[in-house]
């Protein structure tokens, strides 16, 4: 009998019949767009297997059929039905009372945003222009990390200095009073749309774009309110389908581009293609035939801009390099033809053209604007040049925004800029711009700002990261890491009770650094500070922690389940040869200079036609089930609950909720051969030493121990015990994968407030 770790199994859903019509030929076997949405609204509720979730996004990839506006435009319904969502009532109440109308703008949200993907690693253009946009419009950017480049929009924003926003501030919750004081929210997708992370270690695998790298533009949690947006696509054969898709989704004001080197953005460097969405008529008909998409190229000229190199605006430098251009474009302090500054302006400009703003005949923007409209029409009919005029306008004004700058004296915080350089004669955009950095305390409420909350929080580091460096150096953008001083457990006790980690959120543990903590029990619990609400554990089984305990205190515990899966398994399977053939013995022998032993032992038994039994049927279950079919074994198992036949593989469910103890081994065939990877607790070591002393249990093969490190001595001398130091993920590629998945849960824990994989006890806390 193997023993391998039992956990929570999911309950999914299959869909082979539909994977099944989709490839080779979905249009042959009439799939339809509504049922690839309705599979792909699976994933966010975790009922889709992985299995079939990868089968799913690769027949999509090469079939095309990831490209089709009708696929597009059904998956991001259902993938925004899945997000949190939004009091619609609250936020468009908020919406009428600021936004004003001008020209053929309404006062409606605008977002700004690209598919991604275009492999130019130019400067964070969206995102600025978002901001620039924002002096005139209401922006609702919605934005993540980096996905193929170095620097996406959520990691510019948490560079930025002297203190970054606050980006978990803008919730479902607090959006709408985010709009009762401001024109800008930046809606973090984690936030927004947790489901996602069950698709996201699969794509990572894949290794190609999926159908979630065109969904992202077109799933802003406020889409309802979205009056006008600028849309980025990084192929060009794409843009039609993007523009059809927009279409599909209810829009009628939009705009979708690329430019001709292949770039999610207007380019600066030559001609961009364009797709906008507009009424046919000027009727009240609001349907979608009454919206006719128009194509037409633009240029740098037709802004009134010269035209320069991509190599110029694409320095493919990291966040925090980006976030000190942003600053200063913001403070009106890059020089007036500064390549990266006029590729800002088209973008805004374009933007503020869709949005129908410039439309206006009269201009009265505030201090510097000498009313002068341009009225100069180019391709599409847009006024492109007076788009430009109002977005320079916006960074170099002198007056600043008299409304900003007066909520941010409300918020008694503009102190902290003046410190910082600004003043009364600084740009309305920098004004919008460091307002969106506090509107947490401003518009949400001083109820929701601690004394400390323009720091980052803090995240406590308990043992060492040996390969992870890269991803654990990284997640200082989103927080301050420190670590224990202490070096025993009496120590670490002091050290908590003295205030030391008093502004800990998370923090990330090891199993050896027990030797410093000792058991994470109630003792220990009773000393951490009130913040701490987060416990990443590196590693699968997590009986160094007293979950109910940290329950008791509302501590989110997390651990590393399928990481672990592949070498644990490997590991079993190696036990399970080493104890039925009777390795151990002759091994010993060969070592003391006996060969196979004096007397040799026992003649061993193969592993084909033998029953294997697996107690806990999960990742690493199913895993060693594969391997050890390789070996002409079956097997039969126990679970919390039975698998679907998809995921048993034929495996054979056995009813039984008994631990393995004396009682246990006396039901069992004499002969038995017993193997545990899982928890030394699973097993009654001193009864398993009895068992094989008396015969029951021919050999067994052990990587864990009821009191590691210490080992019964009856198991350290018995010939026929293979006996491993808890050997099982000991690689370094299994480390390091461990690792990336714990640094994960401490991200995902600051960024969402979620882990990414609770333990099974606390699925539903």
């Amino acid at each position: 009998m193997a023993s391998a770790e039992e956990s929570d199994v999911p309950q999914y859903i299959s869909i082979t019949p539909l994977l099944k019509r989709l490839w080779p030929s979905p249009a042959e076997n009439k799939v339809t767009a509504d049922e690839i949405a309705s599979a792909i609204s699976l994933i966010f509720t975790d009922n889709l297997s992985p299995v079939q979730t990868g089968a799913l996004l690769t027949c999509l990839h090469f079939t095309g059929w990831d490209r089709r506006a009708d696929v597009i435009a059904k998956c991001a319904k259902v993938m925004r039905a899945a997000a949190s969502q939004v009091d619609g009532e609250a936020l468009v109440t908020a919406i009428q009372a600021r936004g004003k109308q001008e020209g053929d703008y309404g006062g409606g949200l605008c977002d700004i945003v690209g598919t991604g993907g275009d492999s130019h690693s130019t400067f964070n253009i969206s995102t600025t222009s978002s901001i620039v946009a924002s002096s005139f419009l209401l922006l609702s950017k919605h934005g993540n990390r980096a996905a193929t480049s170095k620097s996406g929009s959520a990691d510019l924003l948490n560079c930025t200095l002297p203190i970054p926003p606050n980006l978990m501030a803008v919730t479902p919750k607090t959006i709408a009073k985010v709009y009762e004081k401001s024109n800008y929210s930046f809606l973090f997708a984690p936030v927004f749309h947790p489901g996602m992370k069950y698709v996201a270690p699969i794509r990572k695998e894949l290794g190609w774009r999926t159908i979630f790298n065109l969904l992202g533009p077109l799933t802003n949690p406020v889409e309802g309110s979205i009056e006008a947006r600028l849309l980025g696509v990084a192929r060009r054969d794409i843009g039609p389908v993007f523009a059809e898709a927009l279409k599909m989704s209810g829009a009628r004001k939009a705009m979708v581009v690329c430019g001709e080197e292949d770039l999610d953005e207007i380019s600066c460097a030559g001609e961009t293609y364009c797709w906008r969405l507009g009424h046919r008529s000027s009727n009240e008909n609001d349907s979608a035939d009454n919206v006719e998409v128009e194509s037409f190229i633009l240029s740098p000229a037709d802004f009134g801009l010269p035209a320069h190199a991509l190599s110029e605006v694409s320095p493919g430098k990291e966040p925090q390099e980006n976030a000190a251009i942003l600053t200063k474009l913001l403070q009106n302090q890059l020089p007036q033809d500064d390549p990266i500054l006029h590729f800002v302006l088209i973008n805004t400009a374009a933007l503020l053209v869709v949005s129908g703003i410039c439309e206006a005949d009269t201009s009265n923007t505030g201090h510097g604007d000498d009313g002068k409209v341009i009225p100069e029409r180019g391709p599409g009919g847009g006024r492109w040049k007076e788009g430009v005029r109002r977005a320079r306008w916006a960074i170099e004004s002198a007056n600043g925004n008299k409304v900003v700058a007066l909520e941010l004296r409300e918020a008694q915080l503009a102190r902290v800029w003046m410190d910082g350089g600004l003043s009364d004669e600084s740009s309305p955009t920098l004004h919008l711009y460091l307002y969106m950095c506090v509107y947490i305390y401003a518009s949400v409420g001083k109820d929701l700002m601690r004394k400390d909350t323009m720091s980052k929080p803090q995240v406590l580091l308990l043992g060492e990261i040996e390969h992870a460096h890269k991803e654990w150096s990284d997640l200082s953008s989103i927080a301050d890491i420190i670590e224990p001083k202490a070096r025993s457990r009496e120590e670490f006790l002091e050290e908590a009770k003295s205030g030391a980690f008093d502004k800990v959120v998370a923090a990330y543990r090891t199993f050896l650094s027990v030797a410093i903590t000792g058991l994470i029990d109630e003792e220990l619990v009773e000393t951490l500070p009130k913040s701490m609400k987060f416990i990443a554990h590196n590693g699968a089984g997590y009986d160094q922690i007293s979950i109910d305990t940290c329950t008791d205190h509302g501590i989110r515990v997390s651990n590393v389940p399928t990481a672990v899966d592949d070498a644990t398994a490997d590991t079993n399977m190696f036990l399970i040869l080493g104890a039925l053939r009777g390795f151990n013995a002759s091994m010993l022998g060969l070592r003391s200079g006996h060969w196979k032993g004096s007397p040799p032992p026992p003649l061993g038994h193969d592993p084909q036609g033998k029953i294997l039994g697996i107690l806990g049927m999960g990742g690493i279950g199913r895993n060693l089930m594969k391997k050890a079919s390789a070996f002409g074994m079956t097997t039969q198992y126990y679970n919390r609950s039975q698998l679907s036949e998809e995921l048993s593989g034929g495996a054979k469910y056995k009813r039984t909720r008994h631990i393995i103890s004396t009682r246990e081994f006396e039901m069992m065939k004499k002969g038995v051969v017993i193997v545990n990877t899982a928890r030394g607790a699973v097993m009654d070591e001193e009864a398993l030493v009895q068992a094989l002393d008396n015969g029951t249990v021919w050999s067994c093969g052990l990587d864990v121990f009821e009191e590691e490190p210490k080992v019964p001595a009856g198991l350290i001398a018995n010939p026929h015990v293979m006996l491993l130091p808890h050997m099982g993920t000991w690689t370094v590629e299994t480390q390091t994968k461990m690792e990336i998945w714990c640094i994960d849960n401490v991200r995902s824990a600051i960024e969402t407030g979620k882990l990414k994989s609770p333990v099974g006890e606390q699925k539903n806390m």
